[in-house]
């Protein structure tokens, strides 16, 4: 049974006269769930409030029940950060950045996440001799030290080519599967993730956040059928079935994928009030 891990209620933040977040209200189970929305959408200002670092002008962050930013003792050995550009030194070794690390946790070891994050052979590397991907890949690393109950992970995908993608991608699934840690995942971009839980912020408002299995993704759209060269679109069964009748091939079908399903909702500005 899932468990609620993190919630987020009424949380309103202004910057000036710009609208950051707006009665933004959600929650992140355990599991892997993601945060997701376009830039401007309010994740960043999320993420500062959840770490600690600000107070939202209305709203509440509660991580494990408490206030990241007057409680955070009692909640800073159960979420770890896993930041875009994490702050580790140039020309550190990896192996020198994660055992200070294991030393702040009180840590015994890094090895479990060093072999998590399959980074045994960049141990002995500076910090500016990796590529973006193994960047990730320790800053995964890092977060994972100790044992944490939750990792909060902040675009991960961000400027790394397809292959270092589908790889961060099925290290965060199995982390998950193997390791049983909760991630939240805050992006712009699904990468080759399927999170069991789905929040998306569009100008600061939570437009959707449910488990992902409930989406609408790739119900069918349409049947496409052909004849003599002729080729057509049906949107049902019982139009389906009586072109099948006139001797009609079916040869397709089309269904609602993530990006449609998306821009759906993007769309109806109207339904959510988005200006």
């Amino acid at each position: 049974m899932q468990q609620i891990l993190l919630t987020a209620d009424d949380l309103t933040k202004n910057y000036g006269k710009t609208t950051a977040l707006k009665d933004a209200s959600f929650s992140v189970p355990s599991g892997l769930s993601m945060l997701l929305g376009p830039n401007g959408s309010g994740k960043t200002t999320f993420l500062r409030i959840a770490s600690g670092l600000t107070l939202p002008d209305k709203g509440e962050v509660k991580i494990f029940g408490h206030d990241p930013y007057r409680e955070y003792a009692k909640i800073k050995d159960r979420v770890s950060f896993a930041l875009q550009k994490p702050h580790i030194p140039e020309n550190m070794k990896v192996e020198d950045f994660l055992g200070s690390i294991a030393v702040e946790k009180s840590a015994q070891t890094y090895m479990k996440a060093v072999e998590a994050l399959e980074i045994e052979d960049i141990l002995g590397k500076k910090f500016k001799e990796l590529s973006g991907g193994f960047k990730k890949r320790v800053s995964l690393a890092q977060a994972f030290i100790g044992n944490p109950d939750l990792i909060i992970v902040d675009e991960p995908f961000a400027n790394l080519d397809v292959e270092a993608k589908l790889h961060i991608s099925h290290l965060m699934n199995q982390l998950v599967k193997n390791d049983k840690v909760s991630l939240l995942v805050i992006t712009h971009n699904l990468g080759s993730l399927e999170p069991d839980h789905l929040t998306m912020l569009y100008a600061g408002k939570v437009v959707i956040s449910e488990k992902y299995d409930n989406l609408p993704i790739n119900n069918i759209k349409s049947f496409v059928i052909q004849k003599n060269g002729e080729k057509k679109e049906v949107n049902d069964h019982d139009a389906l079935k009586k072109y099948i009748e006139k001797d009609w091939t079916l040869i397709d079908v089309k269904k609602i994928n993530f990006e449609e399903y998306l821009k759906e909702k993007f769309d109806d500005e109207k339904k959510y009030g988005i200006e």
